[in-house]
């Protein structure tokens, strides 16, 4: 599992060069099933103007552990302020002794503040225990 997230890092790494690549740190909360809290960190890269890819790494404080995010987001709206709204779609890989992937659906919000970039994600996971997460973080 490390391995698949060393290459996803440096994908995104190499792509970067275009300077479409950014990134993000913050917090992330479950309730659901397995209420949970951790540290977020997350890779992006702008394939264009309509689409970015996502990968995120999730460690949680307590059974759940680490949690590799893999997304794509549709910008729906994006004012010249810098406020942007996108639709996500993607999968959730738990890596809990076992590895298992769900689905994941939500609304990934850029939140400009005093020059700073800031992002709330709100999302399900639907699997067999389905959860609710919420992602709050700094874009850099």
């Amino acid at each position: 599992m490390k391995r698949l997230f060393t290459i996803l890092v440096f994908i995104a790494f190499y792509h970067g060069a275009s300077g479409q690549f950014s990134a993000g740190a913050g917090l992330s909360v479950v309730t659901g099933d397995a209420d949970a809290f951790g540290l977020q960190g997350r890779v992006m890269y702008a394939f264009n103007d309509d689409f970015t890819g996502n990968v995120g790494y999730n460690y949680y404080f307590n059974d759940i552990k680490s949690v590799i995010d893999v997304d794509l987001q549709y910008t729906l709206l994006e004012t010249d302020g810098g406020f942007k709204l996108n639709p996500m779609a993607g999968i959730r890989v738990l890596t809990q002794g076992k590895v298992d992937t769900d689905l994941q659906l939500g609304l990934f919000t850029v939140i400009p503040i005093g020059g700073y970039q800031f992002y709330i994600e709100p999302k399900f996971v639907i699997s067999d225990s389905d959860a609710f997460i919420v992602n709050v973080g700094f874009r850099f």
